[in-house]
Parts: C-alpha cells; sequence; structure tokens
C-alpha cells in the first residue's frame, strides 16, 4: 500500500519478533530501490491499543485478525472487546475493512452486537483464478 502511495500506514501486532521483522524488512531498499521509513510498527494487543487515541485512523485493515481471535480461549469476549477497540481508534465515519475466510453470516453477531454496532455491508471476493482470467 505505502508503494502505491498511502504514505501514513501503522501496523500493530503482539509479537515483538513479527514487529522485528518487519521494521527490518521495511527498512532495506525494495526491488526499486527505496526503503519505507515513514511506515510504523507498534508492539500491541488489538483487544487494548491503550497506545493509541480515540479518533486517529480514518481506515482500520484487519486481514483475518478476527478470525484468528475467535479461534483462541474466551473468544467471544475478545472478538467483542477488540471490534470495541477497533471502534474507539477509528474516526467519525471511518471504515474498518476485515477479510475474513468465514461467511458473513459468522461474523455478523460480532460486528453487529449492541456493544460493536458498526454498519456492515458485505462483499465477495472472486476466487483469484477467476480474478485472473478476467
Amino acid at each position: 500500500m505505502h508503494d502505491d502511495g498511502y504514505g501514513e500506514l501503522t501496523s500493530i501486532d503482539f509479537s515483538k519478533e513479527v514487529i522485528q521483522q518487519m521494521i527490518k524488512r521495511n527498512n532495506e531498499p525494495t526491488n526499486k530501490g527505496k526503503t519505507r521509513p515513514s511506515l510504523k510498527f507498534r508492539v500491541m494487543d488489538a483487544t487494548k491499543m491503550a497506545g493509541l487515541e480515540d479518533s486517529t485512523f480514518d481506515v482500520v485493515m484487519d486481514k483475518c485478525l478476527l478470525d484468528a481471535v475467535l479461534c483462541g480461549e474466551d473468544s467471544t469476549r475478545k472478538a467483542l472487546k477488540m471490534l470495541r477497540e477497533v471502534g474507539r481508534v477509528l474516526r467519525a465515519g471511518g471504515i474498518y475493512l476485515m477479510f475474513s475466510y468465514a461467511a458473513p453470516k459468522h461474523r455478523i453477531f460480532y460486528l453487529r452486537n449492541r456493544l460493536v454496532r458498526m454498519e456492515v455491508r458485505c462483499f465477495k471476493l472472486q476466487h483469484m483464478d477467476a480474478w485472473l482470467r478476467g
């Protein structure tokens, strides 16, 4: 995304090792000879993003994080806690863009829960083979 012009990007992960790898990877020159020093990486738990102020982001992108949270212990409570935090760090009118392997019917409960209350629109992405064939 950075290379396509999205300049202010912040990534979080609860794993210090993953964040260290991402910092190293993005400080090395890309195949175009550029580095990405403006990218921010933070060790942080998505269920308690205390280091981020309210209304910080226009967009929060979730690449199967909710799926991973729902595979763990105490999953419903942690998923709702995570989604409340997402709502807190999003600006008014912001977008939570969630990618999931689960069917929408398995995620709607969490997104429309009275503690979260997100407006939900679902889009099914085509399989990559179909997309590549045009």
